[in-house]
Parts: structure tokens; C-alpha cells; sequence
């Protein structure tokens, strides 16, 4: 199995929802964060995926293809450590157009983020799904584009959603999911995710509980006006 390690969420919630990046081989590829409101948070985690450029008809081995395909993949993840992301999208295209891989595609995605191209970086997280359908970190990504970038809300709560199925246990998608909902003034759909975020060890998600709570007790002694 080829182990890829996703190091400080790409997304950033309300807090800032982070987007996770990754390490390919050896090489690593710098987070690029999306600013939410004030909270941060990051961490650690795993991706673990079917080595996309292994090939079991040829004994196991790599076809040329393959092989240049992983050299065009290194090439981009050099040059995007290096902060050339023209030359790394340039690298990642050649390398998805001999050998699509859902490595290759999510990290094109981050180079389009990182150059401000949200949309762009949508299309390529969703070819990375394609892929890799069981991967949150892609939904947890696409669901904070959609929020802060594309401006739509629904399709950011359909990937934070699925993010938290694919991630019970994932403290910090429960957090955003609960920033979402709280900042779409669905406040007790959101204290339910504050509730499950704090179970799941994510302090600051106490701050959130007490202010959606706060606001609702607010909401309910205030008369409404005649």
C-alpha cells in the first residue's frame, strides 16, 4: 500500500477550515490554508491509498508509462516545494494526462488554490474523488471552497457531510460542519456538530457551543417585534 501523508489540513474553518496537503514519496508539498474567521485549527493525518501507478500485469513491476508518469509527478511536487506552481501544474497535467491518479489531481488542486484559481482547484479535487471516493480530506476541501470561495452553501454542507460520514471520528470536520451551520443560522443543527467536535476532543469547539447556545436562549426571551 502506498502510504500518502497529509500534513496540516489544507481547509481552515471559522475558524479556519484547513486544506490538507501531502507528501508524495519523499517529497513534500507545502499546506496552503483558507482563512475562515478567527478559530484555527490543524493537524496531523493519514491518506491511505492503492499505489496508482502500480501495475500487477507486468510481474509487479511499472510499464514505461508508469514510470514516466511518476517522474512527471515528482517534478511537479519539487516544483511546488519550490513555490513554482506554474511549472508544477505544468508537471502534475503531463503527469495525469499519461497516468490519471488521484495524487496527481489533488495536488494540481493545490495549485490552483494557492494561485486563486478556486474553481479551477474544484475540478481537480473532483477528478481526485473520482479516484478516490472514500477520501474526506477531498470533501472537507471542496466543502470549505464552495462555502467561502463559490458562495454555495448547499454543495459546501452535501461534502461536509459526507467528510463526517466518511470520518466519524474526525473531531475537526465536525467542528467545520458545525461553523457552516452556525454561520448559515442553522444554530441547533450546529450545536449538535459543536457537541460531537468537543466529544471528539476539539477544545475551541466549547467557545462555539456556549455562543450558539447563548444566541438561541437570546432568541427565545426576546419578544419578537409586533
Amino acid at each position: 500500500m502506498n502510504r500518502l501523508v497529509a500534513s496540516s489540513r489544507l481547509l481552515k474553518r471559522i475558524a479556519p477550515l484547513t486544506l490538507r496537503s501531502l507528501r508524495v514519496q519523499q517529497a513534500y508539498v507545502k499546506p496552503c490554508v483558507l482563512p475562515f474567521t478567527q478559530q484555527y485549527f490543524a493537524r496531523q493525518a493519514h491518506f491511505v491509498a492503492t499505489p496508482p501507478l502500480y501495475n500487477n500485469a507486468n510481474g509487479g513491476g511499472f510499464s514505461d508509462a508508469e514510470q514516466q508518469a511518476q517522474q512527471y509527478l515528482e517534478e511537479g511536487t519539487e516544483a511546488l516545494n519550490n513555490g513554482k506552481l506554474e511549472e508544477a501544474i505544468v508537471q502534475y497535467t503531463k503527469s495525469v494526462e499519461v497516468k490519471p491518479t488521484a495524487t496527481g489531481y489533488y495536488n494540481l488542486g493545490v495549485c490552483y488554490y494557492q494561485l486563486g484559481q478556486p474553481q479551477e482547484a474544484v475540478d481537480a479535487w473532483k477528478l481526485s474523488l473520482n479516484l478516490s471516493p472514500s477520501h474526506s480530506d477531498l470533501h472537507l476541501n471542496l466543502a470549505s471552497v464552495y462555502y467561502m470561495h463559490l458562495k454555495d452553501s448547499e454543495k459546501a454542507l452535501e461534502h461536509i457531510e459526507q467528510a463526517s460520514n466518511l470520518a466519524p471520528y474526525d473531531g475537526e470536520i465536525f467542528y467545520n460542519y458545525g461553523v457552516m451551520l452556525d454561520a448559515s443560522g442553522k444554530l441547533e443543527q450546529a450545536i449538535e456538530k459543536y457537541k460531537i467536535a468537543k466529544e471528539l476532543g476539539i477544545e475551541r469547539a466549547e467557545t462555539n457551543l456556549r455562543n450558539a447556545m447563548a444566541r438561541i436562549l437570546k432568541d427565545k426571551v426576546t419578544p419578537s417585534p409586533q
